[in-house]
């Protein structure tokens, strides 16, 4: 069949859509095919089980590290991958905020409640889902083979849960941005799985068959089915979907096409459907141009790898060499007995002529210098792997507030993965959290927002590692601060002028991320203090009448009639 242009094709025709699919995903694996080699290199000698190149090795436990001997990369991938996930999504601290667009609002007390609750029910639902597991696993991939995907699908028990895509099972493209926005993958399915996804009248006749037949077993049989998402416009701006939602997924069986029983919109596919929010996160640890795929830094430790591997075999065959080398014995001893076990006896002819029983050639082997050669592989690997980062900050203490050692020991090292930080929120973090968030909300997992919310954005703030340890640091510097004014005001009450204090404990609560139900807004703080001072005022003239009435009660109860000061003050005010 012709493969139609996208302005060309007919979206209501399943076959059509079907071919063009085909030819697609014929298109973005040959793009991909240059990565392919690189990428089993990297998984055959660090990390042999987290790939899927061949599509049909689902569900198979053949041992698949035999080319490694010294598996030094293989633990500190497993280091970095730890490290990146503690730096980047740790679900021991917050490293996420609900904001929105507009600062001042922010600072709203019913607006700042509402944004915590937001964040306490994405916080519940991320450690009730397999979010964690999943991200673990994700910037393990984006660590070893520079580029890594996963997705996101709504889930009736946990709301939604991640399903990772291994490394060679899924292509990759891009819009004129740069942005990835185009995704196929290969995934194998048994027949039981795929009637129970996708219907049994959507299934191809083989697939029907093997549903029904009475043979045990064949309800298990593997089969690939294809996915795509992309761009509901994408081809040729015509929508796949009647409610216009902004991205497309589309499921066919690679090996045969569908039934036509229902309707010729179905035949050729399993599904057509759509997604407010992009559900499959790809993420790249750098870029190159305009390459679709990543770099990584277990590319940059390959070759220091596979030189390990070497170093090791040939430093034991030379101590096995050397424990038990290769003999030389006389033609006369074919049939006698000859053996290397210790304390044991070979009698060999000396007589002259004979050769005797001795080793082949000397061996000078210098066991010291292979160990230190390999040590230096180990080392470099360890160095482009980033151990000795991440073993540092995992071992660092931050209970006490010791904030400025930890910068000095840090900052210089965490500014080597910053621009990694940056990419991993742009290209995982904020599309991961803008799905969950639309998943939540339309399953009404919300209260509902202030009136000041309509019409505002809601967005999401990162903080990694380092964005802490600088909060930290402001906390210290607040702390210090204080201190001196404290010990200034001893000697000059006038220094508090300087000072702001209400400002002073609105930064202390920003950095220490204090609940916003504990904090009065500006305008409640003003009241609270005008009714201070209204009170304050009554009772002053409570207690000025007070001093009147009492006053005017002794005034009463003075005596007249005879000549003291009070009948001299009258006296002279009135001439009586």
């Amino acid at each position: 069949m012709i493969v139609a242009s996208a302005q060309q094709l007919d979206i209501t025709d399943g076959v059509q859509l079907r071919t063009y699919y085909e030819s697609l995903r014929a298109q973005l694996e040959g793009e991909r095919s240059s990565w392919v080699s690189h990428w089993q290199q990297l998984a055959k000698f660090i990390l042999p089980r987290n790939q899927k190149f061949n599509y049909s090795d689902s569900n198979k436990g053949n041992r698949l590290d035999t080319s490694i001997v010294d598996n030094t990369a293989t633990i500190a991938h497993r280091t970095l991958r730890a490290g990146l996930a503690a730096s980047i999504c740790s679900p021991t601290r917050k490293w996420r905020t609900t904001k929105t667009n507009d600062p001042e609002l922010n600072k709203q007390k019913d607006v700042k409640i509402w944004l915590e609750h937001v964040d306490q029910v994405v916080d519940e639902a991320l450690l009730k889902s397999n979010f964690y597991q999943t991200a673990h696993q994700h910037l393990g991939d984006m660590g070893l083979y520079g580029t890594s995907a996963f997705s996101i699908m709504e889930d009736e028990e946990t709301d939604f849960r991640c399903y990772p895509w291994p490394i060679g099972s899924y292509c990759l493209a891009g819009n004129e941005s740069r942005r990835i926005d185009l995704h196929l993958r290969i995934v194998q399915m048994t027949v039981r799985q795929i009637v129970g996804e996708f219907g049994f009248e959507n299934c191809s006749q083989q697939v029907q068959q093997m549903y029904t037949t009475n043979t045990g077993g064949q309800k298990e049989n593997w089969y690939p089915v294809v996915h795509i998402v992309h761009r509901n416009g994408y081809l040729g701006g015509k929508s796949l979907l009647p409610d216009q939602k902004p991205w497309a997924s589309v499921w066919y069986e690679l090996g045969a096409y569908g039934n036509d029983a229902q309707s010729k919109g179905n035949y050729g596919l399993l599904r057509k459907s759509g997604f407010y929010e992009c559900p499959i996160i790809a993420t790249r640890w750098d870029v190159i141009g305009e390459d679709f795929y990543g770099i990584s830094p277990g590319m940059d430790a390959l070759g220091d790898t596979m030189g390990l591997q070497h170093a090791q075999k040939r430093k034991m065959e030379a101590i096995d060499k050397m424990v038990k080398p290769p003999m030389v014995a006389s033609p006369s001893m074919v049939n006698q007995k000859m053996t290397l076990l210790p304390g044991d006896i070979t009698f060999a002819d000396t007589r002259e002529g004979g050769n005797g029983f001795k080793p082949a050639f000397e061996m000078r082997f210098d066991v010291a210098d292979a160990v230190a050669d390999i040590r230096d592989h180990q080392r470099r690997i360890n160095d482009a792997m980033y151990v000795n980062l991440f073993l540092m900050l995992a071992n660092s203490d931050r209970r006490e507030v010791t904030a400025e050692e930890i910068r000095a020991k840090q900052e210089e090292k965490m500014l080597v993965i910053g621009p990694v930080l940056e990419r991993s929120t742009d290209e995982f973090l904020a599309p991961a959290m803008r799905r969950v968030l639309g998943i939540l909300s339309r399953k009404g997992k919300f209260k509902a927002p202030p009136d000041a919310l309509r019409g505002k954005k809601i967005t999401f703030e990162f903080s990694s590692i380092l964005a802490q340890v600088q909060r930290m640091m402001g906390v210290a510097n607040l702390d210090r601060f204080m201190a001196t004014v404290g010990q200034e005001a001893a000697v000059n009450q006038g220094i508090f002028d300087l000072v702001d204090l209400d400002a002073v404990a609105r930064t202390y609560a920003d950095l220490l991320d204090v609940p916003g139900v504990t904090m009065r807004d500006e305008k409640e703080v003003a009241a609270i203090r005008q009714q201070k001072q209204q009170q304050a005022m009554q009772a002053q003239q409570a207690e000025n009448a007070q001093k009147l009435a009492m006053a005017a009660k002794n005034l009463s109860g003075t005596d007249t009639s005879g000549q003291n000061g009070l009948t001299d003050l009258i006296h002279a005010r009135t001439g009586i």
